[in-house]
């Protein structure tokens, strides 16, 4: 977990200096948490995958 002092700025899961260096994702990476709802706990993994910031624009529904 972050503090709140590290939200938004911390890259955990760019680990590559490359990503760092340039702010983007090249490798994929995961991270696990546990969250606990009404006594629960419920396994979340995060998955960063590289590709393109915003992919709303490349989404297409089809009915």
């Amino acid at each position: 977990m972050l503090s709140e002092a590290l939200a938004g700025t911390a890259c955990v899961m760019d680990f590559d200096p490359q990503e760092k260096e340039r702010g983007i994702t090249i490798y994929a990476a995961n991270a696990s948490m546990v969250h606990h709802v009404g006594g629960q706990d419920y396994l979340i993994n995060l998955i960063d995958t590289p590709g393109h910031v915003d992919f709303g624009g490349d989404v297409i529904l089809f009915d």
